[in-house]
């Protein structure tokens, strides 16, 4: 028998491992008269759970109906549509649900019940194909499911170590039943890898071509072009569509005013920054901020 020093890994064989930086930016139980959405896009995964029938989501022209058998996993950037009512205008009328026993006055008032969870896994592990994923409920789903909507009516603010660990368990239940083929991300250059962590750290900095290309010790015309074919973008388009959805993450889960928004996500003034999301998300902040923050 070998004679391990007692250590960590008592293994020679190194392992490595993604970082999966989980940051739960909400987790809710509300009810629902209206969801009425044509353009769903986010820079956070969600998911929806709607133990009533009536409401259902729209994605690449299929209709996934929401209902107590089934739970859906929407990755990061995945454009798709909400109805509740027909022919209804763009809009939604809800708020939270308060006891157990509201449910069963939701279908006499045309309503239904909505779980929904946001959070992000970190840069790598958000950057991954747009799709929508629907598993049926089991058990285990179910328990937590009924755990984390029973915590969220008596609990509006704070999650302790138990309903943490156990929202954590929803959320990895979940991404370990996607296709491993979903995990591909879009390079595997260190090189690339390391300025897209950098840039997720420090979005708000003056990031220049050139600072960016010498911290991965490569010409900047050369590291222009490697990170253009890596990403599909420009570093400089990049940049901006990391500030921008990080702007509509500190707008989902902040009061602060657009003009501090702005300033914290590296836009030098309020009119450069609506011109930017205005082409990044089709309509400037403000109504963004009105029309399409929850859900």
């Amino acid at each position: 028998m070998a004679n391990y020093k007692l250590r960590v890994d008592p293994s020679d064989v190194k392992q490595s491992f993604i970082k999966a930086d989980i940051d739960v930016h909400c987790c809710r139980y509300w009810k629902l008269s209206k969801w009425e959405y044509n353009d769903l896009s986010f820079s956070f995964w969600r998911i929806y759970y709607n133990s009533v029938a009536g409401a259902c989501v729209n994605f690449q022209g299929k209709t996934i109906e929401l209902d107590a058998s089934k739970i859906v996993l929407i990755p990061p950037f995945t454009a798709y549509s909400t109805a509740l009512l027909k022919n209804a205008a763009e809009g939604l009328n809800g708020c939270r649900i308060e006891t157990f026993s509201e449910l069963n006055e939701l279908p006499l008032r045309g309503m239904v019940d909505h779980f929904f969870i946001h959070f992000n896994l970190g840069i790598r592990l958000d950057y991954v194909k747009p799709n929508i994923y629907v598993f049926e409920t089991d058990n285990i789903l179910l328990q937590l499911i009924a755990d984390l909507q029973k915590y969220t009516i008596e609990q509006l603010r704070i999650f302790d170590h138990l309903y943490t660990v156990k929202l954590y368990a929803l959320i990895f239940n979940l991404l370990s039943k996607v296709d491993v083929d979903f995990w591909k991300q879009r390079t595997n250059d260190p090189r690339v890898l390391k300025i897209i962590d950098y840039i997720d750290r420090n979005y708000w900095k003056d990031l220049t071509n050139n600072s960016l290309g010498l911290m991965v010790n490569m010409a900047t015309n050369s590291f222009l072009r490697l990170f253009k074919q890596s990403m599909g973008h420009t570093i400089q388009q990049y940049i901006q569509k990391v500030r921008i959805n990080k702007a509509i993450l500190q707008m989902h889960n902040a009061s602060e005013s657009i003009e501090s928004i702005a300033e914290k996500c590296g836009f030098s003034d309020r009119h450069h920054f609506s011109k930017v999301f205005k082409k990044e998300t089709g309509m400037p902040p403000a109504a963004y901020r009105q029309q399409k923050m929850y859900f």
